[in-house]
């Protein structure tokens, strides 16, 4: 009588414990730093993870720690991206993004303006509030150059 929920235990430890794995895996390849290749087996100990295309690029999105800012990318290489989800508005008047943008940019969570470059940054929560917003922008303001930067190298300090 008691081996059906001792295993029933076990089989609930042991698949606890193979969460705990990925979501540890997760964490660590969150936290390697921006360029790193993957080897094949850590990519696939990571399981199936969500997409995202970003002009014309498909990359594979390593879910979110909480309260983080930014989105770490797998790209087809195996290696590894950050992004601020930030779509970048330049060599645009910043008066001219505002008025005709304005019923778009409040989809976001925060908006930049640097008026004396002629650049708007528009951060939103996520990857894929960003890839949508990015085509979102694009499609309301054609010719203007609108990018969603995403890093492969480390930032150099001088």
């Amino acid at each position: 009588m008691l081996i059906k929920p001792l295993r029933y235990m076990l089989g609930c430890l042991a698949l606890l414990g193979g969460t705990m794995a990925g979501a540890q895996n997760l964490s660590s390849i969150a936290s390697m730093p921006v360029g790193q290749v993957l080897s094949p087996e850590q990519l696939s100990a990571l399981g199936k993870m969500p997409s995202v295309d970003i002009d014309g690029q498909t990359y594979l999105v390593v879910p979110v720690q909480a309260g983080g800012s930014s989105t770490t990318l797998i790209d087809s290489s195996r290696r590894l991206g950050r992004t601020d989800n930030q779509v970048s508005i330049v060599e645009q008047p910043t008066d001219k993004v505002r008025s005709q943008l304005a019923g778009l940019l409040g989809r976001a969570a925060s908006v930049k303006y640097y008026d004396h470059m002629n650049i708007t940054l528009v951060r939103y929560a996520s990857i894929q509030q960003a890839v949508q917003g990015l085509a979102d922008l694009r499609a309301a303001m054609p010719g203007a150059a609108i990018g969603l930067p995403v890093s492969f190298s480390q930032r150099k300090i001088q």
